[in-house]
């Protein structure tokens, strides 16, 4: 996948591997397929809607602090 073909976010709150995956799971539940994530960003398909992913992250307990549509 491109950096074309990207949605990068940028999350706030993160800080080890269990946050991670706390996230991947919230993605999952949601839907939504990430390309990428670590701690601090996760990548998705550009078409995901912002919102599902503002959704998840705050669903997990984190913030969404940016997103760059690649």
């Amino acid at each position: 996948m491109s950096n074309d073909d990207v949605l990068r976010v940028r999350i706030g709150g993160m800080s080890c591997g269990g946050c991670v995956r706390g996230l991947a799971r919230a993605f999952e539940k949601a839907g939504l397929r990430a390309t990428s994530i670590e701690v601090g960003r996760a990548d998705l398909p550009k078409e995901t809607p912002v919102d599902a992913v503002r959704a998840a992250v705050e669903g997990a307990g984190f913030q969404l602090l940016d997103v760059e549509h690649g």
